[in-house]
């Protein structure tokens, strides 16, 4: 697999006043775990973790410190020599909601003599990765969008962009990018049991393992992506987390009286098509010219499974939407 991952898990900040987290770290092993599931090398996944120790990474993957030195050199040596199919990141820590910014995550670092400048300005951030060299892109964002400032005030947080000045760079036109955020702004994103809920139930619905053993009537079927013409699926992440995570985010933050409203926003390609290929599932193996009947008792489930999804491993690209 053609592919790149960046994960950043921040439990504990160098702030002593800074709250530590519970299971930020913890969502990047199981990141790190589910990108190698899926076919990416090992060796192309890079990890900023805070504590450094401690974690157990799989044996490979790249683990460095989350301090925002460190995870701006990993972002320029993917700006500069990265290229793939498809980019993966994830973050989770703390986060705020700058007024007239939107969402920053804030590094290992953070405030540390009292400057704000050790965070990331996501929706800039996001525009960066768009001209990076990665046809299909994917941020997870698992952290908090409460407020740094009542409406007319000024925030304290220095809200920082990339080192590249906005305007030097543009998205690019073939690219796409799929932002899952687990909180809208000015709330608070819930970890529960040791891990966020965003990452924990994402990876969840995304594993190769219920996609293997699906049926015709689970609701995962309503996110998968056919091309009749090849006859390849893929999994659409708009759909499968607008339909289905995003429904078990709230539900669980519901169920420990919290309230958030978790969403996912496409750019580039992937607002243009109107889906967000991030999984490639076995193809249906139809005949080009051969009819058959169905009986009415099973036409309804062949029509909303589209094939048998026990058939051939045999793994496809799906360019396109096709209606049925």
């Amino acid at each position: 697999m053609n592919a790149d991952a960046l994960i950043i898990g921040i439990d504990k900040y160098d702030r002593s006043d800074i709250p530590t987290l519970p299971g930020c770290v913890n969502d990047a092993v199981a990141a790190a775990k589910w990108l190698i599931s899926i076919g990416v090398p090992s060796a192309r996944i890079v990890v900023h973790v805070a504590p450094i120790n401690g974690a157990q990474f799989p044996p490979d993957v790249v683990v460095q410190a989350a301090d925002i030195d460190t995870i701006l050199a990993s972002f320029g040596k993917l700006a500069k020599a990265g290229q793939g199919d498809q980019l993966f990141i994830f973050m989770s820590g703390h986060g705020k909601s700058v007024p007239g910014a939107g969402p920053v995550f804030l590094c290992q670092n953070y405030l540390v003599n009292d400057i704000t400048r050790a965070n990331l300005k996501i929706d800039e951030y996001i525009e960066w990765f768009q001209s990076w060299k990665y046809k299909d892109q994917f941020l997870f964002y698992d952290a908090c969008q409460d407020t740094t400032a009542s409406i007319g005030q000024i925030s304290s947080v220095q809200a920082q962009g990339p080192d590249a000045p906005p305007g030097s760079y543009k998205p690019a036109p073939g690219n796409a990018l799929t932002a899952c955020y687990a909180c809208s702004a000015g709330e608070r994103a819930w970890a529960g049991d040791g891990r966020g809920v965003l990452v924990r139930y994402s990876l969840e619905e995304l594993d190769p393992t219920l996609w293997a053993n699906l049926q015709a009537d689970d609701p995962e079927q309503d996110a998968i992506q056919y091309d009749w013409t090849t006859g390849a699926r893929t999994v659409d992440l708009g759909r499968l987390f607008t339909n289905i995570i995003s429904v078990k985010i709230s539900q669980a933050a519901a169920s420990a009286q919290k309230f958030q409203t978790p969403f996912c926003k496409p750019h580039g390609r992937a607002l243009i098509d109107g889906f967000s290929p991030i999984v490639e599932l076995p193809p249906c193996l139809r005949p080009r010219s051969r009819s058959m009947s169905i009986r009415p008792s099973r036409s309804a489930t062949y029509a909303r499974s589209g094939c048998n999804p026990n058939l051939s491993r045999a793994i496809v690209s799906c360019p396109r939407r096709v209606p049925p």
